[in-house]
């Protein structure tokens, strides 16, 4: 009896998905990458700002520590834009 519930919920889910499900692990992937990237940028600004050392040469390597953090970022959000307008453009228009 579970089982079958669950079975018509899980069909009533799928068939209900906004979008394929081909995008379900490039959106999961996409977004593991983006967190995997903060949490490494953060532990690193951490780390920097224990250090001990010359205040100057602090904010420069959490300048360089920035721009590194953006430029590995960019990708996962331009493969992220690319899967909204993906998703968009599966579900059509939004007053349809």
């Amino acid at each position: 009896m579970i089982d079958l519930e669950f079975r018509n919920v899980w069909e009533d889910f799928r068939a209900a998905r906004a979008y394929s499900p081909d995008l379900l692990p490039r959106l999961q992937s996409a977004l593991a990458d983006l967190a995997d990237l903060d949490v490494t940028y953060r532990r690193n600004l951490e780390s920097l700002s224990r250090a001990d050392g010359d205040e100057n040469l602090k904010r420069e390597l959490a300048e360089r520590l920035k721009q590194q953090y953006e430029v590995r970022r960019e990708p996962c959000l331009r493969e992220l834009a690319a899967l909204e307008e993906r998703i968009a453009t599966e579900m059509g228009p939004a007053d349809a």
